[in-house]
């Protein structure tokens, strides 16, 4: 059964950045209607003119996409 979530993202990209300059994309998942993270969740970035890129949240919920150049972004979450 899949539980539901909610995911917390600050520090977004840069929306335009000096050339050579880079942002980051940073959050936490919690549990919803909680604040109860959650532990090796697959979060997957698309955008920015990149190739997908994923990760796997750490056991306080938190994940971190760092050197993105400035664009759109789709987080996903499963």
């Amino acid at each position: 059964m899949l539980k539901p979530f909610l995911i917390l993202v600050s520090a977004i990209a840069l929306q335009a950045p000096l050339p050579g300059q880079t942002g980051s994309v940073q959050g936490v998942v919690v549990r919803a209607g909680s604040s109860e993270p959650i532990a090796k969740a697959s979060v997957e970035l698309q955008g920015g003119g990149m190739e997908a890129q994923t990760t796997t949240t750490e056991s306080d919920g938190r994940f971190f996409f760092p050197n993105l150049p400035a664009g759109s972004y789709q987080l996903t979450v499963w």
